[in-house]
Protein backbone atom coordinates (compact mmCIF):
# COMPACT_ATOMS: atom_id res chain seq x y z
CA UNK A 1 0.00 0.00 0.00
CA UNK A 2 1.23 3.49 -0.78
CA UNK A 3 0.77 5.79 2.19
CA UNK A 4 2.16 8.78 0.30
CA UNK A 5 1.44 9.66 -3.29
CA UNK A 6 2.04 12.72 -5.42
CA UNK A 7 1.99 14.25 -8.87
CA UNK A 8 4.83 16.63 -9.61
CA UNK A 9 4.56 19.88 -11.57
CA UNK A 10 6.22 18.49 -14.69
CA UNK A 11 5.98 21.62 -16.82
CA UNK A 12 7.62 23.71 -14.12
CA UNK A 13 10.42 21.18 -13.61
CA UNK A 14 10.99 20.83 -17.36
CA UNK A 15 11.65 24.55 -17.64
CA UNK A 16 14.68 24.58 -15.32
CA UNK A 17 18.31 24.43 -16.27
CA UNK A 18 20.57 22.91 -13.59
CA UNK A 19 21.96 26.35 -12.73
CA UNK A 20 18.48 27.88 -12.36
CA UNK A 21 17.26 24.99 -10.22
CA UNK A 22 20.26 25.23 -7.88
CA UNK A 23 20.03 29.03 -7.73
CA UNK A 24 16.27 29.35 -7.29
CA UNK A 25 14.15 27.49 -4.80
CA UNK A 26 15.60 24.19 -6.00
CA UNK A 27 12.73 21.96 -4.97
CA UNK A 28 10.19 19.73 -6.71
CA UNK A 29 6.58 20.80 -6.21
CA UNK A 30 3.22 19.23 -6.96
CA UNK A 31 0.12 17.73 -5.39
CA UNK A 32 0.54 15.27 -2.52
CA UNK A 33 -1.65 13.04 -0.39
CA UNK A 34 -0.96 11.15 2.84
CA UNK A 35 -3.23 8.18 3.59
CA UNK A 36 -3.20 6.43 6.96
CA UNK A 37 -6.20 4.14 7.13
CA UNK A 38 -9.28 6.38 7.29
CA UNK A 39 -7.18 9.54 7.72
CA UNK A 40 -6.36 11.42 4.51
CA UNK A 41 -4.45 14.67 4.25
CA UNK A 42 -4.00 16.50 0.96
CA UNK A 43 -5.03 15.35 -2.49
CA UNK A 44 -3.59 14.40 -5.84
CA UNK A 45 -5.06 16.05 -8.91
CA UNK A 46 -4.64 14.83 -12.41
CA UNK A 47 -1.98 16.86 -14.09
CA UNK A 48 -4.34 19.29 -15.77
CA UNK A 49 -2.87 21.98 -17.96
CA UNK A 50 -2.29 25.17 -16.04
CA UNK A 51 -2.89 23.67 -12.59
CA UNK A 52 0.13 23.21 -10.36
CA UNK A 53 0.35 21.98 -6.80
CA UNK A 54 2.25 23.86 -4.12
CA UNK A 55 3.34 20.96 -1.91
CA UNK A 56 7.10 20.62 -1.55
CA UNK A 57 7.48 16.99 -2.63
CA UNK A 58 11.25 17.11 -2.06
CA UNK A 59 10.76 18.11 1.58
CA UNK A 60 8.38 15.22 2.24
CA UNK A 61 10.58 12.62 0.54
CA UNK A 62 13.54 13.84 2.63
CA UNK A 63 11.41 13.76 5.79
CA UNK A 64 10.24 10.22 5.02
CA UNK A 65 13.84 9.06 4.66
CA UNK A 66 14.89 10.89 7.84
CA UNK A 67 11.97 9.25 9.61
CA UNK A 68 13.25 5.83 8.53
CA UNK A 69 16.73 6.61 9.80
CA UNK A 70 15.32 7.81 13.14
CA UNK A 71 13.18 4.69 13.53
CA UNK A 72 16.10 2.38 12.74
CA UNK A 73 18.12 4.19 15.42
CA UNK A 74 15.24 3.98 17.92
CA UNK A 75 14.53 7.72 17.82
CA UNK A 76 11.31 9.74 17.47
CA UNK A 77 10.84 11.84 14.33
CA UNK A 78 8.54 14.86 13.99
CA UNK A 79 7.44 16.19 10.61
CA UNK A 80 6.00 19.68 10.26
CA UNK A 81 3.28 19.80 7.64
CA UNK A 82 4.16 22.76 5.46
CA UNK A 83 0.69 23.64 4.17
CA UNK A 84 -1.00 23.00 7.51
CA UNK A 85 0.52 25.13 10.22
CA UNK A 86 -1.73 23.45 12.78
CA UNK A 87 -0.67 19.83 12.29
CA UNK A 88 2.49 17.86 12.94
CA UNK A 89 3.23 14.19 12.39
CA UNK A 90 5.08 12.34 15.15
CA UNK A 91 6.51 8.91 14.40
CA UNK A 92 8.00 6.48 16.91
CA UNK A 93 8.50 2.77 17.54
CA UNK A 94 6.72 0.73 20.13
CA UNK A 95 6.10 -2.90 19.17
CA UNK A 96 5.29 -1.46 15.76
CA UNK A 97 5.60 1.95 14.11
CA UNK A 98 3.13 4.51 15.48
CA UNK A 99 2.26 7.50 13.31
CA UNK A 100 0.39 10.24 15.15
CA UNK A 101 -1.12 13.43 13.79
CA UNK A 102 -1.07 16.20 16.40
CA UNK A 103 -2.75 19.58 16.48
CA UNK A 104 0.15 21.78 17.58
CA UNK A 105 -2.13 24.62 18.67
CA UNK A 106 -4.10 22.49 21.14
CA UNK A 107 -1.40 19.85 21.66
CA UNK A 108 -4.05 17.16 21.15
CA UNK A 109 -3.58 13.97 19.17
CA UNK A 110 -6.00 14.03 16.22
CA UNK A 111 -5.28 10.56 14.86
CA UNK A 112 -2.98 7.58 15.35
CA UNK A 113 -2.10 4.79 12.95
CA UNK A 114 -0.02 1.68 13.46
CA UNK A 115 2.05 -0.08 10.81
CA UNK A 116 4.96 -2.47 10.63
CA UNK A 117 8.57 -1.43 10.23
CA UNK A 118 8.63 -3.49 7.02
CA UNK A 119 5.76 -1.35 5.66
CA UNK A 120 7.72 1.81 6.49
CA UNK A 121 10.88 0.47 4.84
CA UNK A 122 8.91 -0.53 1.74
CA UNK A 123 7.25 2.91 1.61
CA UNK A 124 10.62 4.68 1.84
CA UNK A 125 12.13 2.53 -0.90
CA UNK A 126 9.19 2.96 -3.28
CA UNK A 127 8.83 6.70 -2.57
CA UNK A 128 12.53 7.34 -3.17
CA UNK A 129 12.51 5.40 -6.45
CA UNK A 130 9.31 7.13 -7.61
CA UNK A 131 10.78 10.54 -6.76
CA UNK A 132 14.05 9.88 -8.61
CA UNK A 133 12.19 8.43 -11.61
CA UNK A 134 9.76 11.38 -11.71
CA UNK A 135 12.68 13.80 -11.81
CA UNK A 136 14.60 11.69 -14.34
CA UNK A 137 11.59 11.34 -16.65
CA UNK A 138 10.83 15.07 -16.46
CA UNK A 139 14.25 16.76 -16.54
CA UNK A 140 17.18 14.38 -16.16
CA UNK A 141 19.75 17.16 -15.66
CA UNK A 142 18.09 17.99 -12.30
CA UNK A 143 19.39 14.65 -10.96
CA UNK A 144 22.74 16.47 -10.70
CA UNK A 145 21.31 19.21 -8.49
CA UNK A 146 22.35 19.82 -4.90
CA UNK A 147 18.86 18.89 -3.73
CA UNK A 148 18.71 15.49 -5.44
CA UNK A 149 22.28 14.69 -4.40
CA UNK A 150 21.31 15.51 -0.80
CA UNK A 151 18.25 13.24 -1.01
CA UNK A 152 20.35 10.46 -2.53
CA UNK A 153 22.89 10.84 0.30
CA UNK A 154 20.06 10.60 2.85
CA UNK A 155 18.79 7.45 1.15
CA UNK A 156 22.28 5.92 1.22
CA UNK A 157 22.45 6.66 4.96
CA UNK A 158 19.07 5.01 5.41
CA UNK A 159 20.23 1.91 3.53
CA UNK A 160 23.43 1.79 5.61
CA UNK A 161 21.35 1.92 8.82
CA UNK A 162 19.11 -0.83 7.47
CA UNK A 163 22.09 -3.05 6.57
CA UNK A 164 23.62 -2.43 9.98
CA UNK A 165 20.36 -3.33 11.71
CA UNK A 166 20.04 -6.54 9.70
CA UNK A 167 23.62 -7.56 10.53
CA UNK A 168 22.91 -7.11 14.25
CA UNK A 169 19.75 -9.25 14.23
Amino acid sequence: MNYIDWVINREELKSYSLEEFNRDDGSVYGFMVLRLGEFTLGFVKCAAEGIEGDEDISYYVDQLIKCGIALLKGDVHNISLLNSNLLEIRVHMDKSVIVEVWNIQTNLKEFAYELSLDDVISEIESAYLKYINDVKDTNEIILQSKLIKHTSDLYKSFMECLISLNKNR
